[in-house]
């Protein structure tokens, strides 16, 4: 749909909400393996911690990480690795890596 968009008068300040809808955005997940340069991705229609849990249990589950050791996680900021999911994340790449 279109966007109306409603702009301040010079000197007036233009308040901004401090969330967003996704309006249909899918979430990207993508590992990179270095040594052969492959990429693993999926996408996801949320974005939450179970859809980021899923997607690692099936990279590790794959033919990308047969005989790998060591496996280094670079994150940003987002809701789907936040600090207070790092509890779940450790047990879950423990579990993993058994």
């Amino acid at each position: 749909g279109k966007v109306n968009a409603i702009w301040p008068n010079v000197g007036e300040v233009l308040q901004v909400a401090d969330r967003y809808k996704r309006m249909g955005a899918l979430q990207l997940f993508c590992a990179l393996v270095v040594a052969s340069g492959l990429t693993f991705a999926q996408t996801r229609t949320t974005k939450k911690f179970v859809d980021f849990q899923a997607f690692l249990q099936a990279f590790f589950q794959s033919a990308l990480c047969v005989g790998v050791k060591v496996v280094h996680l670079i994150l940003d900021n987002g809701p789907t690795h936040a600090p207070k999911q790092l509890g779940a994340l450790r047990c879950l790449v423990a579990t993993l890596s058994q």
